[in-house]
């Protein structure tokens, strides 16, 4: 009876001994199975954001039955595509580094020709990007301004833009371009510099080359880089337009007041970047008044459609 109650004692301990590895086992068994889920939960996760990060913007699947304006966001920067049936032109180009990101939204934009390609002045965040876009699309006319300034840029650029085929036009006086869009014709005009170009003070910005744009009641406004001087010079001819690309990446000049307040655009663009964010001043000054305005830094590249009878509607890529 002794060695029965005894086996017995055994066998229970070897019970408990078994169930307490199952058990250890089982636990075991979900902590793996809890890394599991959590791995695939991660997994999924990263996939869905991945997915989210490569997915087109809105604007790029936009129908685009009129005239498409966009601002591509290359940072401090500018490069302007401006499309209506089968015709482009470009103001500006960015950077060279930021070619690509130019290249990628042209795709977007359904571009594989460009007409006219403006470039304002010789700064690299206006021109850095020429060379690679010449030799990916045809280019039939480039308009620059009529101004030399020294050092291996200016004779870069230069030596860039007459390798390639396009017509060089250096705009001496307003130059008028117009073409046939869809539902209204494009009327352009690109205005000369306003000043004088200086060597010693390099006043480059001021000689940015300004352009107008009419499309049935629609009207833009492009202004380069220009700053107070040349401000000072456009202002006498300053008209409304209603949408302005803000002068040089959103500074705020001494007259810069007065030209919004002669331009009172119904949205303002402003193309600036991490390095370099639209200036306080300027920010205060729309708050103010309560107008819409748009800036390449917050909002990525914007594109504004519009058909030509003085609404739009305004697309951004964040």
């Amino acid at each position: 009876m002794y060695a029965a109650l005894t086996r017995s004692s055994r066998d229970t301990k070897r019970y408990k001994i078994s169930n307490e590895r199952k058990a250890a086992g089982c636990g075991l068994f979900c902590v793996k199975l809890m890394k599991k889920t959590f791995l695939t939960v991660f997994i999924c996760a990263l996939l869905l954001l991945l997915s989210g990060c490569s997915r087109d913007p809105e604007w790029a699947g936009h129908e685009k039955s009129g005239l498409t304006v966009a601002f591509i966001d290359v940072g401090k920067g500018d490069c302007i595509v401006i499309s209506s049936g089968e015709h482009t032109m470009m103001i500006d180009t960015g950077y060279d580094d930021t070619v690509n990101a130019v290249k990628k939204d042209l795709s977007r934009l359904g571009i594989d020709h460009i007409n006219e390609l403006i470039l304002t002045h010789y700064d690299k965040d206006h021109y850095g990007g020429a060379e690679e876009i010449l030799h990916a699309y045809p280019v039939d006319t480039i308009y620059v301004p009529d101004y030399l300034p020294e050092g291996e840029k200016y004779e870069r650029v230069m030596q860039v833009l007459k390798e390639s085929r396009a017509e060089l036009c250096k705009v001496k006086e307003r130059e008028e371009i117009d073409f046939a869009g869809t539902g209204h014709e494009v009327k352009i005009t690109i205005l000369p510099s306003f000043t004088a170009y200086d060597p010693e003070e390099k006043n480059d910005n001021d000689m940015s080359l300004v352009t107008e744009l009419h499309y049935g009641l629609d009207s833009y406004l492009f202004t380069g880089d220009i700053e107070k001087d040349a401000i000072a010079e456009f202002l006498p001819e300053a008209e409304h337009f209603d949408i302005l690309k803000y002068p040089h990446h959103g500074d705020w000049e001494k007259n810069t007041e007065e030209l919004l307040d002669q331009i009172d655009p119904k949205e303002t663009v402003i193309t600036d970047g991490d390095t370099r964010p639209v200036e306080e001043d300027t920010e205060t000054y729309f708050k103010a008044k309560g107008k819409p305005y748009y800036t390449t830094y917050k909002n990525g590249t914007i594109v504004i459609f519009s058909s030509g009878d003085g609404n739009y509607e305004t697309l951004c890529s964040h």
